[in-house]
């Protein structure tokens, strides 16, 4: 099978010559043209249903008339019965539906057959699909810092509960990162003045070393870590060793399944695909069956209209609804997440409270289908042996039933869980449910793990055991007659110790205009009794100006509030704030203003509820070292990239927006990449000073994890230039088009209007040659060369 390209068509007009010599040799041997031919490989050019398929197939002419193989008639698009799929040859009058007609002289064949024999054509209509990225990382670090000032009046209820016995505290939340090509090294503090007494007043948060491999899709994590889990299990925190399956390594792999929208296009034509009415995809299709693949979609049920536009303008639609869930795996992609170490108790309160007991715990999804993912876990230490397998199945296009059965022992007790829940869309109505059930004496390791003994003193003490029961359940429609969303959802849930909760709630939003929203909330606890409604609205007032006002009502009273805010952005120099107030069953005025610079962001604000004050300022940015510079910039939580431009003010762009000029060393930090994928980064050539020439001003970026790329845009320096303007011996401009070349550097150049000429070589002392059409003049002309400075020469004389 032959392709595309142009260049190879040689062989088919070598091809036709040759078939005409050998009909000439048969008919001066007298043999029958067609006994001659039997046998005889044939490359002719393929029509389907008249158009050119551009594509040139293998045939060969039998008492049948033509046949083929059938991977070749494949690769030409046609669908083959499976009778036929197996043999060595197939002649094209035994496929059903087909005709054709060779042309012996142009040494083409027309086959027309039905839409039902033509295979698909497929399109993907992922952006960028099939381009795989790799991560560039350097050596460098970063720390993240958070310092925090507080100040409260009243009897410093509120800061016992976050540790501290001072009226006045400081607090600093610090992150660091060792970033290598082989991995990261990741460590976290909170340090603190003012601490109780049984507090610490500097507090290690997690801390592990990390390790990636994105063409094998795995997460090396030794350290501090939190296991992987199910929706029906619970995930703790642990200390040891986690090996897992990464896809947001790689951000082109599609792990769900998508719709795939199919169509018929009797000629070329457009395909325009719209998604709840929001146009996803367009691309030109030739004529013939076809299917897109990996559409766009969000997750839940929705309506695609495939719009089929020919050349003259004739259009076929068509509507065909799709149901899009993340609990189901693409066909044959699996996902696990395996753990082994010891349990981590007591996260932000003490540093290294470790249980002496090791834990094991190991989870795992594989796509068996696009509509069937199976599951399964394990968990066991201490005692305790815990598994369980689930399944999601996707019931047609309008549902995702998931269910799992899990259960547990220890010290000769037994117990069990039951989960289910369902995705759907019925009669308008988005329906999400979740049911989960445990009877006797069911553990996991959040329970045998869990600080027996509660929190350390000064902190309340919040249990870990697991619920008896849960169901959940919540309905939402878009109400078209309104123009509104509406949704209410119910949660049902058990203790262990008797307990009860059972909460309704009920939202509802409407666009009043471009610039005004109205939302409504309610709730009622049937077990407390306690019954609650907020309303508003919110309104655009334009430059980032909000306002949202409101009006409450539950068991305390009756309330209003409003809240003014300027929001703000990343950009430097930018200022927000925000003023609130609150007037009846809660009493509450506040105010806070942010401010943002290139290197750090400050956040200041005051509130006073009930009698007590509180005032606060935060300070947060990041110190990163890359490339053998030391940036202050804004917080890194992702990649980032230092430009080198190599000289200062030069502007840099992100995704073309500026994000800053270089500084004094002629580098700039850029925070906020996204990793593993592309980030374009660019600078400004007419930022850049003119005696420097710069090859390259933009390249698209992609940091791994928590990393930084040096992106080198250095210019090299220039010589001089110079507009030289050339006049003849009587003193008038010489005329445009006229042509020169710079004696010793060999740089040509043309006149343009006025006798002005553009000369990048210009030294102290230069002479030009200039052709004027069958005739020559020489100029000679002295320049004040000045680095980064275009110079102007006036009134050279060419003789």
């Amino acid at each position: 099978m032959w392709g595309r390209s142009t260049a190879k068509r040689w062989h088919l007009r070598v091809h036709r010559h040759l078939t005409l010599w050998l009909a000439v040799v048969a008919a001066v041997f007298g043999a029958p043209g067609r006994g001659l031919a039997t046998g005889l490989p044939l490359q002719l050019e393929v029509f389907v249903n008249g158009h050119a398929s551009n594509l040139i197939g293998g045939f060969s002419e039998t008492a049948k008339g033509l046949a083929s193989t059938p991977s070749e008639l494949s690769e030409l698009g046609l669908l083959l019965p499976e009778a036929l799929r197996e043999r060595g040859e197939v002649a094209l009058a035994d496929i059903p539906g087909l005709t054709y007609r060779y042309d012996r002289g142009r040494q083409v064949v027309e086959i027309s057959v039905g839409a039902d024999r033509l295979k698909p054509h497929v399109l993907d209509a992922r952006v960028g699909s099939g381009n795989r990225l790799v991560a560039e990382t350097g050596f460098g670090g970063v720390l993240n810092y958070a310092l925090v000032g507080t100040v409260v009046d009243d009897d410093l209820r509120r800061f016992r509960f976050q540790g501290f016995r001072d009226s006045a505290a400081l607090a600093a939340h610090l992150e660091g990162r060792v970033f290598t090509p082989h991995g990261a090294l990741e460590t976290g503090v909170i340090g603190r003045t003012g601490a109780v007494d049984d507090g610490e007043g500097v507090i290690r948060l997690d801390s592990a070393w990390t390790a990636e491999n994105p063409d094998r899709l795995m997460r090396w994590r030794f350290g501090d870590h939190v296991n992987g889990a199910l929706p029906w299990t619970r995930p703790i925190r642990m200390a040891g060793v986690q090996v897992q399956r990464s896809f947001d390594l790689r951000p082109d792999l599609i792990t769900a399944p998508l719709p795939v929208m199919s169509g018929s296009a009797a000629v070329p034509s457009t395909v325009d695909i719209y998604v709840n009415n929001v146009r996803s995809f367009s691309q030109a299709v030739p004529a013939g069956p076809f299917s897109v693949m990996n559409l766009p979609v969000v997750s839940g049920a929705g309506t695609a209209r495939v719009v089929v536009r020919d050349s003259a303008g004739r259009e076929t639609t068509s509507e065909q609804a799709f149901f899009a869930s993340a609990s189901l795996l693409a066909s044959g992609l699996y996902d696990y997440s395996f753990e082994a170490g010891v349990a981590r108790r007591n996260y932000g309160v003490l540093s290294s409270d470790y249980s002496e007991h090791p834990i094991v715990s190991a989870s795992g999804r594989f796509g068996v289908s696009d509509r069937v993912t199976l599951e399964a876990h394990a968990e066991g230490g201490d005692g305790l042996v815990n598994g369980g397998v689930g399944a999601s199945v996707g019931v047609g296009r309008f549902a995702v039933v998931s269910a799992a059965l899990s259960g547990s022992v220890r010290d000769g007790s037994a117990g069990g869980k039951v989960h289910a829940s369902l995705e759907t869309q019925l009669f308008g109505w988005s329906v999400s449910a979740q049911s989960q059930w445990t009877f006797g004496d069911y553990l996991d390791l959040a329970d045998i793990t869990a600080d027996s003994d509660g929190f350390a003193a000064g902190y309340p003490l919040i249990t870990a055991s697991h619920l008896k029961s849960l169901n959940f359940v919540s309905f939402g429609r878009p109400l078209q007659m309104l123009g509104g969303n509406l949704n209410l959802s119910m949660i049902a849930a058990e203790h262990v110790d008797g307990s009860e909760q059972r909460i309704a709630t009920a939202s509802y939003s409407q666009r009043l205009s471009d610039r005004m929203s109205f939302y409504a909330t309610g709730f009622h606890d049937f077990q407390g009794g306690a019954t609650g409604v907020f309303a508003g609205l919110a309104i655009g007032l334009g430059g980032g100006h909000h306002l949202t006002v409101g009006a409450m009502h539950d068991d305390k009273g009756t309330g209003v509030s409003a809240d003014y805010v300027k929001s703000s952005s990343n950009t430097p120099g930018s200022v927000g704030w925000r003023v609130s107030a609150a007037r009846g069953a809660t009493e509450r005025t506040g105010a806070q203003v942010d401010w943002t610079s290139s290197v750090a962001r400050v956040q200041a604000g005051a509130q006073s509820t009930a009698g007590s004050t509180y005032g606060s300022v935060v300070v947060t940015g990041s110190v990163a070292t890359l490339g053998g510079g030391v940036f202050l910039a804004n917080r890194i939580d992702d990649g980032f990239a230092v430009v080198d431009a190599g000289v200062p003010g030069v502007i840099v762009m992100q995704e073309n927006r500026p994000i800053g000029t270089t500084g004094a060393d002629g580098r700039l930090l850029v925070p906020g990449l996204r990793a593993n994928q592309a980030n374009k980064i660019s600078i400004d050539p007419l930022s850049v000073p003119l005696d420097r020439e710069v090859p390259v001003v933009a390249r698209n970026v992609v940091p791994a994890r928590g990393s930084g790329v040096v992106v080198e845009m250095k210019g090299k320096p220039t010589p001089y230039s110079a507009i030289v303007v050339l006049r003849d011996a009587r003193g008038k401009p010489l005329a445009p088009g006229a042509t020169g070349t710079v004696t010793g550097s060999g740089e040509t150049f043309v006149v343009g209007y006025d006798g002005e000429a553009y000369l990048k070589d210009v030294g102290a002392h230069n002479e030009v040659v200039v052709t004027l059409g069958e005739h020559a003049c020489t100029a000679t002309f002295s320049a004040d060369v000045k680095a980064g400075v275009q110079g102007r020469v006036e009134g050279v004389v060419c003789r």
